[in-house]
């Protein structure tokens, strides 16, 4: 079976088996990962919330109108909800809770809003799904990064999320120039290697951080969380690309 596969079809095939083999021995630790996950938010959220609520001030000064007319003012909402759900969305649906890799596993969860930004099967489409994705990770993270009171927090992996679909790029854009369309979801047991290939490249560059990636981490705030792996998956998508055209040219000298 593994004689007819080419060269990047096992070295994807051994980099999903490696992520297979270190997933099924840590079930254990994703369990209690998720399980664990929504509750570790809410508390969060309240400590934040105890924070953000008023101080309290008399209550028949409170009931005053600035006619000096007593009236009844709505009760403040609690944050805890809202909170709750920025840290819930910022850390990948609660997949950034996962104990281990909880990058690498946010960049699964990013390949799949890939193949869902190509299901239209339009480039505009592809393309303002990338933009306006990412500019909402930068309001969520940088929010996130308040509730949890840390810059750029491990769980958070809504950047790696996002900055998958540009990773992929590479590929996509490739397969467009060439044939005027995208590669369908619905035929990806048919270019997975690719898809594989940007993954691992993609992780390559998130860690690795080369200049000036990670000079893009002291930004502030959100685009501080977002930035630098936005420009991992531009590199990603660049050497993706030019390693596609290499082997289109060796197949073609080689006739």
């Amino acid at each position: 079976m593994l004689a007819g596969l080419s060269n990047s079809e096992l070295i994807a095939a051994a980099v999903v088996a490696l992520l297979l083999f270190l997933g099924i021995r840590k079930l254990g630790q994703l369990a209690d990962g998720v399980r664990t996950g929504m509750d570790e938010f809410k508390r969060a959220a309240r400590e934040v919330s105890d924070e953000l609520k008023p101080r309290q001030f008399d209550p028949v000064a409170e009931a005053l109108t600035p006619d000096n007319q007593t009236g009844e003012s709505p009760a403040p909402k609690s944050p805890d909800t809202t909170a709750a759900i920025i840290v819930w969305v910022a850390q990948g649906l609660g997949i950034g809770r996962i104990p281990f890799a909880p990058g690498t596993w946010g960049s699964l969860l990013g390949l799949l809003w890939a193949l869902v930004l190509l299901w239209p099967g339009s480039p505009g489409f592809y393309l303002l799904g990338i933009l306006a994705s990412a500019l909402v990770a930068v309001e969520i993270c940088d929010a996130a990064e308040r509730i949890l009171g840390q810059h750029d927090p491990g769980s958070v992996v809504l950047d790696e999320i996002v900055a998958m679909p540009i990773a992929l790029g590479g590929y996509v854009g490739l397969w467009w120039w060439q044939s005027g369309e995208l590669p369908e979801p619905a035929r990806f047991p048919k270019w997975w290697p690719a898809a594989a290939g940007a993954f691992a490249l993609f992780r390559l560059f998130d860690i690795w951080k080369p200049w000036p990636i990670r000079r893009l981490q002291s930004l502030r705030g959100g685009w501080g969380v977002v930035a630098d792996d936005l420009a991992a998956g531009l590199v990603a998508a660049a050497v993706l690309w030019a390693g596609a055209q290499a082997a289109f040219v060796i197949q073609l000298i080689r006739g």
